[in-house]
């Protein structure tokens, strides 16, 4: 039988049709297949929770297009408060690399990711670390012959909580949060079922000159309490971190402590961190232990770093903490220090460097089990190692310096630690005395609040400007310039010594990271008063010139 012209175009037309198809259906599951071996590749030696995505959306408008059937097999579990995102469990059996292949580049989602784990950064526990002392010529107390913390000071910890019942904590305990425990989402129960955050907080801010137990580094500030991290192995999800770290924004923290990190970033806590430092809220990051044998260094390729460096120690607006090893007992001089072999390294992730190991600090009065990397030395204090306990000692400063400087702004507080630190020196350090393992080099709270060895901050319409002289490094002079409108390369700076008429130029370098901000380093001889000019040009025309006296000591 013959077919009717018209039917075989009709035929013909529908098989070619059919091909069409069943290609656009082969082309999409190649294309499917090839999202998922790229999320595959960029997950691979990332730490994540295996059953749970991260999702960020639009605007109103953008998901009123969000195809419902997108998010099929997926169950909101947590929603941020904060910014437009949520959690979503995986229950249909799909992998994670595989979920966020379905999900990439569809209408109404700005991003999907894995949900990132962190840990607390402590060190195990060892015998010897008992032997040694941990209150290191970091003169503290000169620091508090200018300040002990002010009450208008408040220092956010998001760690395993804190024993709010602990005497050295009495009556300044102003702000409780709990996102870890399923059970108590946004509770005021934030027990320290480990001691680690009770730790932390006591290196900060146990109450001093009582007569009981230890100091912290600022006994008169306010405690937030956040309990973020938990369990067995100290593991914070990536969302209970950047919740806590929204949550002590929008109530006021002034300090963010972070003694906590791990590999990886996503967009969610770098809006968080960003969002945070915008608000003026200073922020510490332990630079996390392991020391997987490498340098965390950036490679100036977004996608690469944000994969591979260790967070939030890595944060441009972050000032991460290394640890340093007092392995040969109470020292007097930071060249008795040694790097500690656990912390991490990297210009990326460390800033300044403090004591990692002996450290002695508050744990849970009534602990409900014992805290297994600490040396008892009695029920309720402990010493313990690791850049958990270098990093709070970061933050103590911190909190110091805006108790004596209220209207400093983050970058300037990193800036004055930063540039008072006393520079440990390494092989690798370049001529401003930073190196890739210790940056700026051991904290000096003394002269970060101006009663250390020679320290003093100017500041004008254009500049803000940092002097330190350390008496380990007796012809050192280091200045940091920062130019608050911003300059056409660095400023001009020159000295002149009165009395014994030495003067030169100053080179200066700028920091990495921080825009408009340099660091100069010159030496001199003998004692005196010396002048020192900054100038600058910014678009063609002069900046308002500084000329300030500082007095050389001997």
């Amino acid at each position: 039988m013959r077919l009717p012209r018209i039917t075989l175009l009709v035929l013909i037309l529908l098989l070619t049709l059919y091909a069409q198809a069943v290609g656009s259906t082969e082309i999409l599951e190649q294309r499917q297949l090839e999202r998922v071996a790229s999320w595959q590749s960029k997950l691979a030696g990332l730490e994540y929770t295996p059953n749970e995505i991260i999702v960020e959306f639009g605007d109103a408008r953008s998901l009123c297009h969000l195809d419902a059937s997108v998010l099929e097999g997926l169950r909101i579990s947590k929603a941020f408060e904060y910014r437009p995102a949520a959690v979503f469990r995986i229950e249909n059996g799909e992998t994670v690399a595989e979920v966020l292949a379905r999900l990439e580049g569809k209408t109404g989602i700005v991003s999907a990711g894995p949900n990132l784990i962190r840990h607390c950064a402590f060190a195990p526990n060892d015998p010897r670390y008992n032997l040694q002392g941990y209150m290191l010529p970091i003169h503290s107390d000169a620091a508090w012959d200018v300040t002990t913390g002010s009450s208008s000071v408040d220092v956010a910890v998001i760690d395993t909580g804190l024993d709010v019942d602990h005497p050295e904590f009495a009556g300044r305990v102003v702000w409780k949060q709990n996102f870890f425990d399923p059970g108590e989402q946004g509770s005021d129960n934030v027990f320290d079922d480990s001691g680690h955050g009770t730790a932390v907080a006591g290196i900060i801010a146990a109450r001093g000159n009582n007569n009981v137990g230890i100091a912290g580094m600022a006994w008169d500030v306010r405690i937030m309490a956040f309990r973020a991290c938990g369990g067995p192995d100290l593991q914070c999800s990536i969302v209970d971190e950047v919740m806590a770290i929204d949550s002590a924004v929008a109530h006021g923290a002034d300090v963010i402590n972070l003694s906590l990190g791990g590999k990886g970033t996503n967009s969610i806590e770098t809006a968080a961190v960003k969002a945070a430092y915008d608000a003026g809220v200073v922020m510490v990051a332990a630079s996390g232990n392991g020391n997987p044998g490498q340098l965390y260094v950036a490679t100036g390729d977004p996608a690469q770093d944000q994969a591979n460096l260790y967070y939030p120690a890595a944060f441009p607006e972050v000032i991460g903490v290394a640890g340093l090893d007092n392995s040969n007992g109470t020292v007097t001089d930071p060249a008795g220090l040694v790097r500690a072999t656990f912390s991490n390294y990297g210009e990326s992730i460390v800033s300044v460097a403090a004591v990692a190991t002996g450290v002695e600090s508050t744990v849970p009065f009534r602990p409900k089990t014992e805290v297994p990397y600490a040396i008892y030395l009695s029920r309720d204090y402990s010493r313990l190692s690791g850049t958990s306990f270098a990093c709070p000692q970061v933050s103590g400063l911190a909190c110091l310096v805006l108790s004596k400087y209220p209207q400093l702004s983050p970058l300037e507080v990193e800036s004055l630690i930063e540039s008072s630190a006393w520079s440990m020196g390494g092989p690798d350090a370049n001529q401003n005395g930073v190196d890739d393992y210790l940056g700026h080099g051991l904290l000096d709270a003394g002269a970060a609040l101006g009663n250390g060895p020679g320290e003093a901050v100017f500041e004008n319409g254009d500049f803000l400007v940092g002097i330190t002289a350390s008496p380990l490094f007796a012809d050192d002079i280091l200045v940091v310039v920062r130019c608050k409108r911003g300059s056409d390369g660095p400023p001009s700076v020159s000295y002149f010594v009165h009395e014994s008429a030495e003067n030169a130029a100053v080179t200066m370098v700028p920091l990495a990271a921080h825009p408009n901000t340099f660091l100069g380093k010159f030496q001199t001889s003998g004692s005196g008063t010396m002048t020192i000019q900054i100038s600058g040009v910014l678009s063609g025309l002069p900046l308002e010139s500084m000329q300030v006296v500082y007095t050389l000591i001997d």
